[in-house]
């Protein structure tokens, strides 16, 4: 069928044929190649992959359709010939006897010289436009490549002279009657429905997907015997037990898609190697938001002079970098962002794994990282996410590992909270004890009255300045043309962007979604309280994730402290859990769909929106994914992990 689809649209141009011609194309190739594909498959005969294991049987299909997805994105495709690309345009008198005057034709908004598409006979150019002789049935058309934007208009006179004429846009089609008795005028029709690029762009990418995927198995199984396909599979499957081979194949995708054909295969024909994110001159904009706030500080103002949108404290302690030359403070936080990023990426999960090691894949996880879209966003704006994660995940090492520095976890934790307030959710992890909740309720409160008391540090006003501005921001909900915030509220607001609903029912699913997410991390509290699990990697990511969703800020710049929970549950899950017969869980097969899921939305995140098309833009589908996949994780693990790190 996907071979019918190509050949059809491609070869014999269904989409300037009238609908009834065009159908019955498709219809034959997409027969044809069905025939034709069913006797390749019948005369491989038993040599098939049928007659091998149903894991290994799996693991072959599966490495076949990501060899085919990547020689789908990473080779130049032909230049399509869908509704969105190829525009013909027939006019077509209904009678001979009559004639047709064709005054202007507009595509995407532009006028059509008239003249370039003159037929041979039967029409001839006029001062008003071109007009057919009235002797024959001739079409006059037009064929335009290039998208198709808007509206296509055409004008057409009227008068006694004139008689029907059929209009056709591709498979759209208009009876146009342009007699109009003893006097002269002019009409405007339009088709007003272009087609969707998205749409059309999918489709031929899924076929040519479909053509390779399909060639490939057929081409082995006709060069391979039995025993050499069971060995190709068993390899595949042996490889597939490995995170690392998950990882390599994912990010070597969002590699080609994300990659290698935005910038090498654009239809401009020239390479796009711009900016990969919206940077703002100078650099650093919102550090020096906070700078200019501690300023305003340090000569007795208030800390929101501008659009200054953090906790007071967090002014307080950006003071020092305040009071220094500006391009000096941008390089300190720089190297404090990559002492925080490497901090999160290998110190937590090394210091959190049972075995004190790290995989292989996670020092390829971190190098890639070093040039993700996230961490050169962060170091881009100045932010600071690093810098509170990295004294947040701190402070639960200090508390599980030295019971004696405790205050310093504390003090750690609430600068953390302090800088950015979502590291509040990791509170979960300064626990003693699940069954002592007594004692960790106590603690709780006391971290969090601590946290509120400091709102008040510059004074009552201030605080209620802050507070005041911060449920504004929490119970907006609208329209926001920009991808780059994968929180729920920016995600609704984006996609809001296109639908334009009420303002009411937006909110209604933001609060739904919010709540979804809040109970995907208390299932994994929940996991966790059940089997007294304090370091638990399946309810740090559910926290994490959670972390990245539920501010009513959270731009992609946040993503850079992702990797290192990712690394230490996908480093859990290689060297902890095991099946009955000893093997890796990623042998078995209800683990591998969640796994290879996780992996695969995670490793696209690593590449920035602009490199994507608009349906994969926003980053929160696929963050809620990994939300999904490592709830569903977390409810089949059946091991024990560890109750602290001594």
């Amino acid at each position: 069928m996907a071979a019918g689809f190509l050949i059809g649209t491609q070869v014999f141009t269904v989409w300037a044929a009238a609908r009834t011609n065009g159908l019955f194309i498709l219809t034959i190739t997409s027969l044809g190649c069905v025939i034709l594909f069913g006797l390749l498959i019948c005369y491989t005969g038993r040599n098939t992959i049928q007659k091998l294991p149903r894991e290994s049987r799996t693991i072959l299909l599966v490495a076949l359709a990501g060899f085919s997805g990547l020689m789908t994105i990473t080779f130049p495709l032909p230049q399509r010939l869908t509704p969105d690309r190829f525009q013909t345009l027939v006019i077509r008198p209904v009678e001979e006897s009559s004639a047709i005057l064709i005054e202007e034709v507009k595509i995407n908004g532009g006028p059509v010289i008239l003249a370039d598409h003159l037929p041979s006979t039967g029409w001839q150019i006029t001062p008003y436009g071109v007009e057919s002789d009235g002797k024959s049935a001739i079409p006059f058309v037009i064929q335009k490549m290039g998208e198709q934007t808007s509206t296509v208009e055409i004008l057409l006179g009227k008068g006694p002279q004139y008689g029907q004429a059929r209009l056709r846009l591709g498979w759209q089609e208009q009876l146009a009657d342009l007699y109009l008795p003893a006097t002269e005028s002019e009409t405007i029709f339009r088709f007003t429905s272009p087609a969707d690029p998205i749409v059309w762009d999918t489709i031929f990418h899924l076929s040519i997907w479909f053509l390779i995927f399909g060639i490939s198995l057929i081409f082995l199984s006709i060069i391979l015997s039995g025993e050499q396909l069971a060995s190709l599979a068993n390899f595949f499957a042996k490889k597939s037990r490995s995170m690392l081979f998950w990882i390599v194949i994912s990010f070597l995708f969002w590699y080609g898609f994300a990659y290698v054909h935005s910038v090498f295969f654009d239809a401009s024909h020239f390479m796009q190697n711009g900016n990969f994110l919206p940077a703002i001159r100078p650099i650093g904009n919102d550090l020096n938001l906070i700078l200019k706030a501690g300023d305003s500080v340090v000569s007795g103002g208030s800390p929101y002079v501008g659009a200054n949108k953090y906790p007071p404290f967090a002014t307080v302690l950006f003071v020092p970098l305040a009071i220094i030359d500006k391009q000096a403070a941008f390089q300190i936080q720089t190297i404090l962002t990559y002492l925080s990023y490497a901090l999160v990426t290998l110190f937590t999960p090394l210091v959190f794994s049972r075995n004190r090691t790290l995989p292989a894949f996670s020092w390829l996880l971190f190098g890639i990282g070093l040039f993700s879209y996230g961490l050169s966003f962060e170091i881009e704006r100045g932010q600071f996410n690093l810098t509170a994660i990295a004294c947040t995940f701190f402070a639960i090492y200090l508390f599980h590992r030295f019971p004696r520095q405790r205050w310093l976890a504390y003090i750690l934790f609430t600068f953390g909270i302090q800088l950015k307030l979502y590291p509040a959710i990791f509170i979960l992890f300064f626990v003693d004890d699940w069954k002592k909740w007594k004692e960790t309720l106590l603690r709780w409160c006391g971290i969090g009255l601590a946290n509120v008391l400091l709102l008040f540090i510059l004074g009552k006003d201030i605080a209620l300045t802050y507070l005041s501005s911060l449920f504004v921001m929490v119970n907006t909900a609208g329209v926001i043309d920009w991808p780059g915030s994968h929180s729920v509220f920016g995600f609704l607001g984006f996609v809001n962007y296109s639908l334009n609903l009420p303002a009411g029912i937006i909110k209604a699913f933001e609060i739904c979604l919010q709540f979804v997410v809040l109970l995907m991390v208390l299932y994994c509290a929940y996991r966790a309280y059940r089997e007294n699990r304090l370091l638990d990697p399946y309810l740090f990511l559910s926290c994490t994730l959670a972390a990245l969703t539920l501010p009513a800020l959270s731009h992609d710049y946040t993503l850079s402290y992702l990797v290192g929970p990712v690394i230490w549950l996908l480093a859990y899950l290689e060297e902890n859990q095991a099946d009955s017969s000893g093997q890796a869980a990623l042998a078995a097969g209800q683990n591998l769909i969640p796994i290879v899921l996780l992996v695969f939305c995670f490793t696209g995140t690593f590449f920035s929106y602009l490199q994507k098309p608009v349906l994969l833009q926003n980053q929160f589908p696929a963050l809620f994914i990994m939300l999904v996949c490592t709830a569903l994780l977390a409810k089949r693990d059946t091991t024990t992990v560890m109750k602290d790190l001594t």
